[in-house]
């Protein structure tokens, strides 16, 4: 068989003998095992089955030796923001940065909420630390997953820490840095130009693309972004040009090409010092259908992926009236326990009920002073991410 055996280590000053305590054995492999096979040019699951086939090990302790530096990262259906609950969801479209990658799942495939919400482990090798950790940083920045939400950025965030990046690595490092590792940069303008060209359809190869006989060709488009609705006007220029506008030209795309998802162009804005900056460009653009039916724009562009939403202004109206009203699951799972009964007044903070999912509890909590008025589920319930469970008068 084989084990793993995991210590905790008094970091606080100089490591010692007594510093060292032992906290469990699992008699398996680890998640991590990649790592050690990495750094000792082992396959452990190869070993695992030549040892339950009744065959010796295939080295020694002493022929086993240590080869530079591994990084292991798990990308996880999970919403660091969130306090790490994990988050559901059909995996449309997913590509891996260059690593050695351990998944089960490919394009196409469900998170669901009865088993863990890991997608894939990302495993890089170098001769020492910075440079293995730098090759994970590249392989991280180039992965996309559309479909649910991930820990891609803040795993990223966690590679450019400075501490972590120097091996400067307790146990309270994520805690302290928390609001650094998950800050969310404010979305670069060209992405809402990217996620328009996909939620138009535009060809701009095609040679009549943007031919109008007076005028330019123009198109209103109006994306969701975080919540918000941010509407824009995109001119064709032809070419395989195009022009975003506000109330004035914002920046302008030229040479577009494209190849399946990949999107190259030449972006062209100017900066506060009215001098204009053009530089090179290239993103991964997919669309898919989300759960709710909602037309969505997954757009990854230097390394942090955005979602826009193309709402169908036919659907729209109404669809938010009373939204304040009511109170909406933060995840896939389990009413588990129900605390309040409609007819009851709670205040803000009060625990309203629980929803269990993978292994972990979640409180539903009174977003203000309020009554219930009903409960739209009942204790046992499975409910998904985003469906309305309490409303209130």
């Amino acid at each position: 068989g084989a084990g793993t055996i995991e210590f905790i280590v008094d970091g606080s000053g100089e490591l010692s003998v007594d510093g060292f305590w032992l906290m469990e054995m699992n008699t398996r492999l680890q998640v991590e095992h990649p790592v050690t096979e990495a750094i000792t040019g082992t396959d452990l699951v190869e070993w695992q089955l030549r040892v339950a086939a009744g065959e010796a090990l295939p080295k020694t302790q002493d022929e086993l030796k240590i080869n530079g530096h591994a990084f292991e990262a798990r990308v996880y259906a999970e919403d660091a923001s969130n306090n790490f609950l994990p988050v559901t969801g059909k995996l449309h479209h997913i590509e891996f940065g260059n690593a050695r990658i351990d998944t089960a799942v490919q394009s196409g495939s469900e998170i669901s909420p009865h088993y863990d919400p890991m997608i894939a482990k990302l495993t890089t090798h170098g001769k020492n630390r910075r440079e293995t950790l730098s090759k994970l940083n590249k392989a991280l920045t180039n992965t996309h997953v559309a479909g649910t939400i991930t820990n891609v950025s803040f795993l990223i965030s966690l590679c450019n820490h400075k501490d972590f990046g120097n091996g400067i690595v307790d146990t309270g490092l994520i805690e302290r840095d928390m609001e650094t590792l998950i800050a969310k940069e404010e979305m670069p303008e060209v992405v809402f130009a990217l996620a328009a060209l996909e939620a138009l359809k535009l060809d701009l190869k095609e040679p009549l693309s943007g031919w109008r006989l007076w005028g330019e060709a123009s198109h209103k488009i109006t994306l969701v972004i975080d919540d918000e609705k941010t509407t824009k006007t995109i001119i064709l220029n032809g070419n395989q040009n195009l022009s975003v506008y506000e109330e004035s030209e914002t920046l302008r795309l030229e040479e577009i090409e494209r190849s399946n998802n990949q999107i190259t162009a030449t972006l062209i804005e100017q900066s506060e010092s009215t001098s204009i900056e053009s530089k090179q460009i290239s993103a991964d653009v997919v669309s898919y259908q989300g759960a709710d039916f909602t037309n969505s724009i997954s757009v990854l562009y230097e390394g942090v992926t955005w979602v826009l939403d193309h709402p169908d202004p036919l659907s729209q109206a109404g669809s938010e009236e009373g939204a304040a009203d009511t109170l909406k699951s933060p995840m896939t799972g389990v009413i588990s326990q129900i605390k309040v009964a409609a007819g009851d007044a709670v205040k803000e903070g009060d625990r309203l009920g629980v929803i269990e999912a993978m292994k972990m509890e979640h409180s539903l909590i009174a977003p203000r002073d309020c009554v219930i008025a009903e409960w739209l589920c009942i204790e046992g319930s499975s409910v998904e991410s985003g469906a309305v469970l309490v409303r209130f008068e």
